[in-house]
């Protein structure tokens, strides 16, 4: 077997997963939430009209304000519905799948053991860091 055909067979065992089951539950329960999708299509107008806005030249900057205040206020809206919440874990767990299995790869391609690579640690300080997912 060449090591194309294994790096397909990989993405079939990936899709067959547990971690990738919940992902898919997960996106299409935020897909079906109306609530979550009349916020996501909000943020997604008011981004628009703060480009507008912007491209004005003698724009507003009162109104450039209140644009950028109402698209901070509605994205916290959308990262604490419950249902965002859920597909982020979940997209957070797939994509932690999915790094070490492309951390295997990278290190054999450098001549480390396959068999012994470890997950990657951050080393624990995380005073600057956007979190381990």
């Amino acid at each position: 077997m060449d090591v194309i055909q294994m790096a397909r067979d990989l993405g079939v065992e990936l899709q067959k997963s547990e971690t990738y089951a919940n992902y898919l539950v997960a996106r299409e329960a935020a897909e079906k939430d109306d609530e979550l999708q009349t916020l996501v299509r909000e943020f997604n107008l008011q981004k628009v009209a703060l480009t507008t806005e912007r491209q004005i030249e003698d724009a507003d900057s009162e109104n450039v304000k209140a644009i950028g205040a109402r698209i901070r206020e509605v994205y916290s809206q959308i990262m604490q519905h419950p249902t965002m919440q859920a597909f982020d874990t979940a997209k957070k767990d797939l994509d932690k799948m999915v790094s070490f299995a492309q951390h295997i790869i990278e290190a054999s391609a450098d001549g480390e053991d396959p068999l012994t690579i470890q997950e990657p640690s951050c080393g624990g300080d995380c005073s600057g860091c956007s979190g381990c997912g």
